[in-house]
């Protein structure tokens, strides 16, 4: 779960513009975006931003969530 969310964080911020050193590993994106266009219900960023619990959203955001985070 946590490289999962891990990834997730990486693709937010690099679609942010908020990349470091960290580098989003291309061909692990590329299959994200495919599973999710193939689900055809909504985009990656879409369930980043709105479907994650939110003890997850707080840790992808860099904010605690409820019960302390992940």
């Amino acid at each position: 779960m946590e490289e999962v969310v891990g990834l997730l964080r990486k693709m937010k911020n690099a679609k942010e513009g908020r990349v470091r050193d960290n580098v989003v590993p291309t061909a692990e994106a590329r299959r994200v975006e495919e599973l999710f266009k193939a689900l055809g219900r909504m985009s990656w960023e879409s369930f980043v931003q709105h479907r994650l619990p939110e003890d997850l959203k707080g840790s992808l955001g860099g904010v605690e969530g409820p019960g302390g985070g992940v």
